[in-house]
């Protein structure tokens, strides 16, 4: 009965390798990986207009206007105002973010070290 057990696993595994090998390796590569939830821009620096600016404490949020859509940042500080130009750096993106300080939940916020703003004796 043993024997007939060890065979009957030896045998299961081999019929599964030998399966794996023959997918493509679209097929084992994460073909049905969840797809990314960043915007377009997000994995590159990007340039945007001021549209929102909300002090939370210990982060300020930023909405952005980038002239495609309209993204929140999370930064530490921001001294900049409704209306300015800003360039901001790839950001680490929290889908359904839920601010306990604001009783409010954001569909993405993207967590940035810091926003520059870009003014006239900045080249854009």
């Amino acid at each position: 009965m043993l024997i007939l057990l060890v065979v009957t696993i030896s045998i299961g595994f081999w019929q599964a390798a030998g399966r794996a090998e023959e997918k493509s390796a679209g097929e084992t590569s994460g073909r049905h990986q969840t797809p990314s939830k960043t915007p377009k821009g997000m994995s590159d620096m990007f340039k945007g207009t001021v549209v929102e600016v909300i002090d939370a404490g210990r982060h300020i949020y930023v909405r952005i206007n980038t002239g495609e859509q309209r993204v929140w940042v999370a930064v530490p500080s921001f001294n900049g105002k409704t209306g300015d130009k800003v360039l901001v750096p790839p950001g680490v993106p929290v889908a359904d973010f839920q601010s306990k300080k604001l009783n409010r939940k954001f569909k993405m916020m993207y967590f940035v070290g810091g926003i520059r703003r870009i003014d006239k004796r900045t080249s854009e």
